[in-house]
């Protein structure tokens, strides 16, 4: 079974976390479409915390947003670092910011290992998935049936599961 957690709604608090107000999709949209980026606005950068002092990562993420904000559609996605360089947190911090946007904003999210993922049904699973950000962590555990099973579940789901492929 995967684990489906509750993400904190665009505008609610996280522990001890701030978040600032959104200006929203569309003023952020209109943003997009005039050369601004999504990371302008304020409440992004603070969902997207250290991450946007990273030049490589900063850049990697104001291409993914822009993208997403402009096509009203998302994709999957893969983040690829060494083992135990915030890969998982990265994801995460993607999550809060789109659902900061008013993105997605009933999505949850789900995380599993992908070899744990091997021993899961994903078919009966679906209806748990649905409207989800599923990281799957440790990707090269997977086999090529479970991956088999990931890419029917995409198509399936139609863009109401967003995978999120963690690791090498």
């Amino acid at each position: 079974e995967v684990s489906v957690t509750e993400e904190p709604k665009a505008g609610e608090k996280e522990e001890s976390e701030e978040l600032e107000e959104s200006a929203g999709v569309e003023t952020v949209k209109q943003g997009v479409d005039e050369g601004h980026s999504a990371l302008d606005d304020p409440a992004v950068m603070g969902a997207l915390g250290c991450y946007r002092y990273i030049p490589s990562i900063a850049e990697q993420i104001r291409t993914f947003l822009d993208g997403i904000i402009t096509a009203d559609r998302i994709d999957s996605f893969a983040i690829t670092r060494a083992s135990r360089s915030g890969k998982t947190e990265l994801a995460k911090a993607i999550v809060r910011t789109l659902l900061q946007l008013g993105i997605c904003k009933d999505y949850r999210l789900a995380k599993i290992r992908g070899a744990r993922l091997n021993l899961v049904d994903l078919t009966s699973q679906y209806e748990r998935l649905r409207k989800s950000f599923i990281i799957v962590e440790q990707v090269g555990e997977l086999q090529p049936e479970t991956v088999e099973a990931l890419c029917q579940m995409v198509d399936d789901l139609d863009g109401e599961a967003v995978l999120i492929l963690e690791g090498r």
